[in-house]
């Protein structure tokens, strides 16, 4: 078997996960059927695959820095994650400013 993502991410100090629009939900249902039951339109999703790249860091307790597009903001890309240190740029955000930039000096110095 392969474990190419599982060493990669062992072997790591850190993870940068970025959070590109893959998807567009024109309309649609958030939890059918449920007592949380909301309706959606015009909502952006990243891969599902962050989901899974960005809970095996944070099993492995590495510092984490996401770098997403404004209008996604669910599953990892949640800011209420908390589970281990985790830091937001966005990804419209000026790379020249990037070594002023207090959020990324922070998640710097975590490792």
């Amino acid at each position: 078997m392969n474990h190419k993502i599982r060493q990669s991410i062992t072997n790591s100090s850190a993870m940068i996960a970025f959070g590109f629009k893959q998807i567009n939900i024109k309309q649609g249902v958030l939890h059918p059927n449920t007592a949380t039951e909301v309706e959606i339109q015009d909502k952006y999703m990243s891969t599902s695959w962050n989901e899974l790249e960005v809970g095996m860091g944070l099993m492995n307790k590495l510092p984490i820095l996401l770098v997403k597009d404004k209008d996604i903001d669910s599953g990892v890309f949640d800011s209420k994650l908390s589970e281990a240190f985790v830091a937001t740029i966005t990804a419209d955000y000026n790379s020249r400013e990037l070594e002023y930039n207090q959020t990324l000096k922070n998640w710097l110095s975590t490792f």
